[in-house]
């Protein structure tokens, strides 16, 4: 009963405000059912507007959309039954513990979804990046999870080395958009070397201030975990 009492890593409570005994978290349901409007209404329109008939990826995109939004409706509604009388043998699965993380999960699937129909948008409209940019702006919506969960980590309290955490995604984000600007602003066919030297010389700089302060920030919870070790 003490594993199903709340939402736990290590010890750590996280997303305490998505358990569903919270008042606060049908609130977060409802932004949560609202996000999953944005990938079915982008992959509805692309698939009424795409010439030459139906495309089977953004038809595919359209089904996900729409199961994800039925799997949160069903999951919610089957808790929310629960709580009227049905039989305990539905406390395992719709516990305080794994509500939250189930949560967190709906809405990482459906914020990437979103961000995958949008690319498959300006792929429609003729705008086609190289790959290394397609690389950059994925790796750069990957973060944003991964952000999340170590800002959590840092609220929770229990991992020392979280905040360290939260600054590497923080600091990789903020050099990924950068080193995607230069490479947006310089031209290919440009022979002027000048400003591509400045630009890099910037994007070397800010990538080396954020490498030094990620450094230090180490060190400084090093010592204070050899000063002041958990209990």
């Amino acid at each position: 009963r003490k594993l199903l009492s709340g939402n736990t890593l290590g010890g750590m409570i996280l997303f305490p405000y998505y358990r569903l005994s919270e008042r606060s978290a049908q609130r977060h349901v409802q932004l949560t059912r609202k996000l999953g409007y944005m990938p079915m209404l982008i992959a509805l329109t692309l698939v009424v507007s795409s010439p030459g008939g139906r495309c089977p990826a953004l038809i595919g995109g359209l089904g996900l959309a729409i199961g994800l939004q039925m799997i949160l409706a069903g999951v919610v509604g089957i808790h929310m039954q629960r709580k009227t009388g049905l039989p305990s043998v539905f406390n395992p699965l719709i516990s305080d513990g794994f509500f939250p993380v189930f949560l967190f999960t709906m809405q990482t699937a459906l914020t990437l979804l979103a961000v995958a129909l949008l690319w498959r948008t300006l792929r429609n409209v003729g705008i086609h990046l190289p790959a290394w940019q397609n690389g950059i702006v994925a790796t750069l919506v990957l973060m944003i999870p991964f952000t999340r969960l170590a800002n959590e980590l840092v609220r929770s309290g229990g991992m020392i080395f979280a905040p360290l955490l939260l600054d590497l995604c923080r600091y990789a984000s903020i050099n990924l958009v950068i080193i995607l600007i230069a490479f947006a602003i310089l031209e290919p066919t440009d022979q002027n070397q000048i400003p591509a030297v400045t630009i890099w010389a910037c994007v070397t700089l800010c990538v080396m201030i954020c490498l030094f302060l990620l450094i230090d920030h180490g060190i400084r919870l090093r010592k204070e975990s050899l000063t002041h070790p958990p209990v």
